[in-house]
């Protein structure tokens, strides 16, 4: 409830992992630096890209991930940020070492995880 009683509805998606297109083999394939370090496999579905059409993402290895171009006229290049909200949070922060926080795109602190590795 709000301070005022009423119910906030209005909630958006706080958590997301930014990527860098580390290859792009073919004009149907480039790969992410995001793999299972930074986004859990333990949901039916995979990474959506936040205002980024023209890709899906597809689990593919350890540490990089394949994306499948679907608007050719997007295709990704290499070098460039993609960012994605992952499928679970609880995995996703614990597989990492620390968080950035950003307000307006700008830096405003970064929090060390603690409980980095543990599942209990």
């Amino acid at each position: 409830m709000g301070r005022s009683g009423e119910t906030l509805t209005d909630f958006e998606m706080a958590l997301t992992v930014i990527t860098t297109v580390v290859s792009v083999p073919t004009s149907e394939r480039a790969m992410v630096d995001g793999g299972l370090k930074a986004f859990s496999t333990d949901k039916p579905f995979p990474p959506e890209s936040v205002e980024r059409p023209g890709v899906e993402y597809g689990f593919a290895g350890r540490r990089a991930r394949r994306l499948t171009v679907t608007d050719h006229s997007r295709a990704p290049r290499l070098g460039e940020r993609i960012e994605f909200f992952p499928p679970h949070c609880d995995p996703t922060i614990t597989s990492t070492t620390g968080s950035t926080r950003l307000r307006a795109d700008k830096v405003e602190a970064v929090w060390e995880i603690a409980a980095r590795g543990r599942s209990d």
